[in-house]
């Protein structure tokens, strides 16, 4: 196989070693686009946790919720029973 070189060059390689190399270059390219791929979501996943608006995020209010079932909470504040306390009348104050 014959090959042309950047600078013009002829080179000559057997069959074999050209499909290697051919074979290299589309991997090389597949993981160059791989790691393109994770440079983006480690990117949008720094945004979203590191952000300006990291507090205010969907990604904090699922992380809470996780911790805190809201109809569990909702429920106990409405079973609780009304305590009532005996009602008194204030003394008034002398000031000698």
């Amino acid at each position: 196989m014959i090959i042309k070189d950047k600078n013009s060059e002829t080179i000559t390689i057997s069959l074999d070693e050209y499909n290697e190399l051919k074979s290299l270059k589309e991997h090389c390219s597949e993981l160059e686009t791989q790691v393109k791929w994770l440079m983006e979501q480690l990117k949008i996943n720094n945004k979203k946790t590191y952000g300006s608006k990291s507090e205010q995020s969907e990604y904090i209010y699922e992380q809470l919720s996780l911790l805190h079932n809201e109809a569990e909470l909702y429920s106990d504040v409405e079973a609780k029973e009304e305590v009532k306390v005996a009602s008194h009348t204030r003394k008034e104050r002398s000031y000698s």
